[in-house]
């Protein structure tokens, strides 16, 4: 069957499709989400470091020293909580490592840096620095002028190997 080129009266031929356009907002939109993902995951990361160094057993003891310590007690008040920004570093290899870790602290009354700086043998740490600096004061309280200044965590609390 030919098809027939004529045209009936009032008939139209279609329009022509028209060329295929870039779907700029679509691209534009799966850049941004895409940079919007590796933000989120690059503070995700950060936020779990810190959580780390936070929670280590070494900057627990440091912050169960202070809350125990009169002077910090008395500077910063009751309950003294840990900041999130703990910063600086812990290196461990089995049952050995150093720390130097600045923890920030906070009580009712003001706020502190604990400053510590350990090196665990054996499973154990030892302080070298272990002070507190009180924000807007010069007091720096020594948390090592206790009679302590070792610390093992505690062998009925378990912590899960891989």
């Amino acid at each position: 069957m030919s098809r027939d080129d004529t045209m009936m009266p009032g008939q139209t031929y279609p329009e022509p499709p028209s060329p295929r356009r870039t779907p700029w907002k679509l691209i534009v939109g799966l850049i941004a989400g895409f940079f919007l993902l590796v933000i989120v995951g690059i503070c995700g990361f950060v936020i779990f470091l810190f959580s780390l160094m936070k929670n280590s057993d070494v900057a627990k003891e440091a912050l169960a020293r202070a809350r125990s310590n009169p002077g910090v007690v008395e500077h910063l008040g009751t309950p003294i909580k840990a900041g999130w920004f703990v910063s600086g570093s812990i290196s461990l290899n089995n049952s050995s490592g150093d720390a130097n870790l600045s923890v920030p602290i906070a009580g009712p009354k003001g706020k502190g840096t604990i400053y510590l700086t350990a090196h665990k043998s054996a499973g154990t740490w030892t302080y070298s620095v272990l002070q507190v600096e009180v924000k807007g004061s010069k007091a720096k309280i020594d948390l090592l002028a206790q009679p302590n200044v070792t610390w093992a965590p505690d062998p009925c609390l378990s912590f899960a190997s891989t």
